[in-house]
């Protein structure tokens, strides 16, 4: 709740006590999660430090249960604090592991939301071959999956980072239409791509 609320000073409270809790009853699906909740309430209130900490606790317990998606979650979280602590390259390691994760699992969702993470980060380091590909991928599989609000943060994207188009891959007839259709509107709602196969 607190953290919904954005109170996440109050949220990391709770969140300790059900890491301790988790940990006394040495129950191991809890402390993967708990261990993650608190990892990402301390990287919204920018203590990187400790946000690490735990993401690896959790990424650790993740591996030793099998627990793929979240040991995939833990990969992409610790590469958005690499990221905002400008640490790009080793951002984009764990976005790849992450990545490679949520392919194998099929989890289109999942991997669309690291495409957009990869893209970001090449972006940053000015790797625009990289940042295309991934940025095409992500929209791909934002279109198929229906992830209108990914689409939005993909077209802000493309005003964030000069050079996202035109796209270096090749594209599909419909992945072309759409194209043609964000260098006219900011935006392209899954509805209108939908549109795009009559």
């Amino acid at each position: 709740y607190y953290s919904h609320q954005g109170q996440h000073a109050q949220a990391i409270i709770h969140h300790q006590a059900a890491w301790l809790a988790a940990n006394e009853t040495q129950d191991s699906t809890m402390q993967t999660h708990t261990a993650h909740n608190l990892g990402d309430s301390y990287m919204k209130i920018a203590q990187y430090d400790q946000a690490l900490a735990y993401f690896g606790q959790s990424a650790d317990l993740a591996r030793k249960t099998g627990n793929r998606r979240m040991e995939g979650l833990c990969q992409k979280s610790i590469g958005a604090c690499r990221f905002w602590l400008q640490q790009y390259e080793q951002a984009i390691t764990h976005y790849q592991q992450a990545h490679a994760i949520f392919t194998s699992m099929q989890n289109r969702n999942w991997q669309a939301n690291t495409c957009y993470d990869l893209a970001e980060a090449y972006a940053e380091l000015g790797e625009v071959g990289q940042m295309q590909r991934y940025f095409a991928e992500a929209v791909a599989l934002a279109q198929e999956a229906g992830l209108d609000r990914l689409l939005g943060d993909l077209s802000a994207l493309t005003r964030a980072y000069a050079g996202l188009y035109p796209p270096t891959v090749p594209l599909n007839e419909r992945q072309q239409l759409a194209y043609d259709h964000l260098k006219r509107h900011s935006a392209i709602t899954n509805r209108e791509y939908r549109e795009f196969m009559r």
